[in-house]
């Protein structure tokens, strides 16, 4: 697991060949980190959509909310 924010400087730890699944609030720094990535060369990128916020609302509802 890494923060968004220790993305770009901690880049060459991650593998360009790796499943990696990014997750935020609400989707959207996670988006974005996403396209970061994908300009960086990695091609397994994915992102849950609407972030813990619809995952809370739309699959697990008893998942505390922040």
């Amino acid at each position: 697991m890494l923060p968004l924010r220790q993305v770009p400087e901690r880049l060459t730890e991650l593998d360009t060949e790796a499943d990696i699944v990014l997750i935020c609030h609400h989707g959207v720094r996670s988006y974005r980190a996403g396209l970061f990535l994908q300009q960086a060369g990695f091609d397994k990128i994915y992102n849950l959509q609407g972030g813990v916020e619809a995952w809370a609302r739309d699959v697990d509802p008893d998942m505390r909310k922040y």
